[in-house]
This record gives C-alpha cells, sequence and structure tokens, in this order.
C-alpha cells in the first residue's frame, strides 16, 4: 500500500524563504510574549512579572529567540517538505 505523502509537495505563497524567515519568527515571538506573558495573567486577575524591573525584558528576549528558532526551523522544514 503506498503511503499518501509521498506525492505530497508543500506549495503555498506563504513562504519562508529569503529573510521572510525572520519576519515570522518576530511576529510569532511577539505574539507569543503578548499572549503568555501579558494577556494570560490579566485573564486569570494574576500580577504581571514585576518582581525585576528586567524580568519583563528578560521575557521579551526569550520569547524572541524562541520565535527566530521557530523561523528557522520552519524554513528547514519546508524547504525539505518542498523537495
Amino acid at each position: 500500500m503506498d503511503s499518501p505523502r509521498k506525492d505530497y509537495k508543500y506549495d503555498s505563497n506563504f513562504d519562508f524563504e529569503g529573510k521572510n524567515w525572520i519576519y515570522q519568527g518576530l511576529g510569532f515571538g511577539i505574539l507569543m510574549f503578548i499572549i503568555v506573558v501579558i494577556l494570560l495573567p490579566i485573564l486569570h486577575e494574576d500580577t504581571l512579572y514585576s518582581n525585576s524591573k528586567y524580568s519583563i525584558v528578560k521575557l521579551f528576549l526569550f520569547y524572541i529567540i524562541g520565535g527566530l528558532i521557530y523561523g528557522i526551523t520552519m524554513k528547514h522544514v519546508l524547504r525539505f517538505l518542498s523537495r
């Protein structure tokens, strides 16, 4: 029995080629930062991370780096799928 994924080819205009992976990764990181660090504590009626004045900056950098890792990973995965 043949696998249905054998002839699968990724074809989309939403690509991660060139520098687009950087923009997609930054967008993802900023979106996750806003949701996890700002919106979820507000929805749970909790305080924001304010035990240190640099804690939000550290979290922001953490999410930006995570977003860039997401972008470069998606670039390579989608390039592999388009073969």
